[in-house]
C-alpha cells in the first residue's frame, strides 16, 4: 500500500486514478483511516465524490464551490493545509 503524508501546508491533494471498479475508494478510506489511526483529527481531512449523480450537469465553478465551502467549514484549513 502506498504511504500517504501526513496534511500540511502545500500537501493539499492526493488524486487516485484508476479503472472502474477498481478499488479506487476503498484504497481512499483505508488511507483516510490509516491518517486518523495515527492522530490527524477527521476535521482536518476532505473528501468529495464527483461522481455523485446528484451534481449532474456539473457546472464549470464545481471546484471553486467545493472549496469555498470546506473553507468556510473550517476556516483555519485555508492558512494551516487541510
Amino acid at each position: 500500500m502506498t504511504s500517504l503524508p501526513k496534511p500540511a501546508m502545500f500537501n493539499l491533494v492526493h488524486i487516485l486514478t484508476g479503472m472502474q471498479r477498481s478499488g479506487k475508494t476503498f484504497q481512499l478510506f483505508q488511507l483516510i483511516n490509516d491518517l486518523m489511526q495515527s492522530g490527524v483529527p477527521r476535521e482536518r481531512m476532505f473528501y468529495f465524490n464527483f461522481s455523485d449523480e446528484r451534481l449532474q450537469p456539473m457546472p464549470e465553478d464545481m471546484l471553486d464551490q467545493v472549496i469555498t465551502e470546506f473553507w468556510r467549514q473550517d476556516p483555519s484549513s485555508r492558512t494551516q493545509g487541510a
